[in-house]
């Protein structure tokens, strides 16, 4: 009577452990689902913020080809407005009534489809998406000026603050490779690009340039 109490014990004992073993087993190939998946998310972002970085490169090419007469007025078939625009959140996907906060039409209905009030405006981006891979893109730019027309030290515009003599290795700075560029008094541009790429990513960059 004892061994046959003995086997009955080891019997439970064994069941318990295979339960623990087989829950241990589901949790391991969800985790590794889950890192799978996010791994595999961070790849489709890297993707649409690349493509962001060359839509916003081509944004640039064709305002730079467009000559300064050409931007001292609106070019929508560019998605290029020659004025600033208060309280832009290019973010947004709803017309928020209360702050009156202006947005971009990425989704071509009329941001939502909602009356924009009097202080705020939908802005309407390149009518042609790029495509940069696997992904969309569309811009907006806008000059940092408060008027339209020629820009200058003589227009109220966002202009560059001062030349920089300091001799920098870093790409991009005026003194790149201790090169002094001449001094300018273009006004600056704002680029916002927005690339939407697989599974519904979306990468939204914003770039001031002036030449």
């Amino acid at each position: 009577m004892g061994r046959r109490q003995q086997r009955g014990v080891s019997m439970i004992f064994a069941l318990i452990s295979l339960v623990v073993l087989t829950l241990g087993g589901v949790a391991l190939v969800r985790s590794v689902d889950t890192g799978s998946l996010t791994l595999g998310n961070l790849g489709f972002r890297k993707d649409a913020v690349t493509a962001a970085s060359i839509g916003t490169e081509t944004a640039i090419s064709k305002l730079a080809g467009l000559g300064p007469a050409k931007l001292e007025s609106d070019v929508l078939e560019l998605g290029y407005y020659a004025v600033a625009v208060d309280n832009l959140a290019p973010t947004l996907t709803e017309q928020d009534a209360a702050k009156a906060l202006s947005m971009v039409d990425w989704a071509g209905d009329d941001c939502g489809g909602m009356e924009v009030s009097a202080t705020a405006v939908c802005l309407k981006p390149n009518p042609v998406a790029l495509t940069a891979g696997n992904s969309k893109v569309r811009w907006v730019i806008t000059r940092l000026c408060a008027e339209p027309g020629p820009g200058g030290s003589g227009r109220p515009c966002a202009l560059p603050i001062k030349l920089s003599k300091a001799v920098s290795m870093d790409k991009g700075m005026l003194s790149y490779m201790g090169k002094i560029l001449p001094k300018t008094t273009t006004t600056f541009y704002r680029v916002i690009t927005r690339a939407e790429g697989s599974r519904q990513t979306v990468a939204i960059t914003e770039t001031l340039v002036h030449f």
